[in-house]
Formats: C-alpha cells, sequence, structure tokens
C-alpha cells in the first residue's frame, strides 16, 4: 500500500514538474516571439523613416527646382526599391500633391510616372483585399494616369461595392464628367458623391458635359449626384431644369432633390 502511494507521489511530482517545464517553455517561447517581432517592427520603422528621409530629400529639391527631374529620377534609382520605399515614397507623393497646385502639382505627377512608381500601384488592383484595389484606384486616379482610365472602369463591375464606389469615384477624377464614363447600377452614397465634388473641385473641370446622364439615369442617386453638381459649381444655364424636375424617386432621394430645388429657387427670385 505504501509503495503504491510513493508510486502515485512520484507520478504526480514528474507531472508537475513537467507542467511547470512546459510552463516555462511556452513562456520562453512567447517572450521569444514578442521581442522578435519588436525587433522587427523597430527595424522596419528605422528604414520606413530613413526612406521618408530620402523621399522627402528628392521631392522637396525637385519642387523647389534645386535639382532637375532627370536627377530626381537618378536619386531614386540608387535608393534600394524596396516596396517598403516605394510606399513611403508613393504616400510622399500623394500628401504633397494635395498641399500644391498648377506646376508644382504636375511634377509630382510626372515623377510618380515616369520613376514607374505606377506598376506598384497597378499591382494593387489585382489584390485579392478590396482595400489594396481601392488603394491603388486612388493613387492612380489621384495622380492623374491617364492610362489606367480602362483598367479602373472594368473595377467598376468589381463584386465588392466599395471598388466599385472608388471605381466611379476614380473615373471622375480622370475624366470629369465625361459621357464616356459608364454610369453605375449601386446607390451612390453621400459620402461617396462628397468624395465626388471634392475630385471635381481640385481637378478644375470646366466642361460638364455628361451631366445630362445623370439626371436623366434611373439610378435616384445619380441624379441627385448631378443636381449637386449644378449647385456646387453654379451652372446656372441648368438651374431652371432642375426646379422644374419632377421624376419619381424613392422617398429619401427625393427628399433630398427638393432641398436642392428649393436653394436654387432662392437664387432664381434674387
Amino acid at each position: 500500500m505504501n509503495s503504491e502511494a510513493v508510486y502515485t507521489e512520484h507520478h504526480i511530482v514528474l507531472f508537475l514538474v513537467g507542467a511547470i517545464c512546459l510552463f516555462f517553455g511556452f513562456f520562453l517561447f512567447f517572450l521569444a516571439g514578442t521581442f522578435i517581432k519588436r525587433r522587427n517592427k523597430l527595424r522596419i520603422q528605422r528604414k520606413s523613416e530613413a526612406y521618408q528621409k530620402s523621399a522627402d530629400d528628392i521631392l522637396f529639391n525637385l519642387l523647389f527646382e534645386s535639382i532637375t527631374m532627370e536627377e530626381a529620377l537618378l536619386r531614386y534609382k540608387k535608393l534600394d526599391r524596396t516596396p517598403l520605399l516605394k510606399r513611403t515614397i508613393t504616400r510622399s507623393i500623394i500628401s504633397l500633391h494635395r498641399n500644391y497646385v498648377g506646376e508644382q502639382r504636375a511634377l509630382l505627377e510626372q515623377f510618380f510616372e515616369l520613376s514607374n512608381l505606377t506598376s506598384f500601384s497597378y499591382k494593387k488592383l489585382k489584390s485579392g483585399q478590396w482595400a489594396e484595389i481601392v488603394e491603388g484606384i486612388r493613387v492612380l486616379s489621384v495622380l492623374n494616369i491617364q492610362e489606367s482610365f480602362e483598367t479602373i472602369r472594368v473595377l467598376l463591375d468589381h463584386s465588392n461595392s466599395y471598388v466599385k464606389k472608388e471605381a466611379f469615384i476614380g473615373l471622375i477624377a480622370l475624366r470629369g464628367i465625361s459621357e464616356e464614363i459608364p454610369l453605375p447600377e449601386i446607390v451612390i452614397d453621400d459620402w461617396t458623391q462628397s468624395c465626388i465634388l471634392y475630385q471635381l473641385k481640385i481637378k478644375s473641370f470646366q466642361s460638364f458635359e455628361g451631366l445630362h446622364l445623370f439626371l436623366q439615369s434611373k439610378n435616384d442617386s445619380l441624379v441627385v449626384l448631378g443636381a449637386r453638381i449644378i449647385e456646387s459649381f453654379q451652372l446656372h444655364e441648368n438651374y431652371q431644369y432642375i426646379v422644374n424636375m419632377n421624376p419619381q424617386l424613392s422617398a429619401k432621394h427625393w427628399e433630398s432633390l427638393r432641398i436642392i430645388q428649393q436653394r436654387i429657387t432662392k437664387i432664381l427670385e434674387v
């Protein structure tokens, strides 16, 4: 009986020792994993900061004419063109593009195209993740890569609604309100409409030749968008047409159109 108790006690001790060793093993594994992950994160952060400094140096010198486009491209080609560098310098270009106009904005667009950074964004359009596709569309359209028009146009038929909306914004950012842009069947929500109005504003399009297609569309949201464009850009020649409109719209979109009609009516009465 005593031998059996000793035997059982021995197994309990072995089990406890094994459990403790296993616990410490997992603890050390977790600790090592956390350390490696943190070290890699810091390494990437340091690289990103170095890339950011290089990108800023090239782009600011280009914008303020300290170097020519050829010199800027040469400096870029001498860098280790990793995906991290391409992502960093693309974000720098986008950020600067928002803050500059005219010749400086054109220089940024030219550098983006001549440096072949476009290929990095084109690859995103083939991604299996919708967020990557959206980012690719946004970069190519904002930086005015006209050759991307047909590729983005195809994405209007993508299965993801976010991609469809971004593709529609992108096409308008590239060509304005043009008759060559297919009209989507999905609802263009208020946020997407705001993005379209913003792109039309910063791109300073002078022609709105395809506007009548919006106003005659069976897509209620496009009818409202067309009216908003007319109001936002003060297209006076279309004011009376908007006031006289009486389309069959859903309650939500009819209310939005009615509010625009009221504001335009007040302007006409002045």
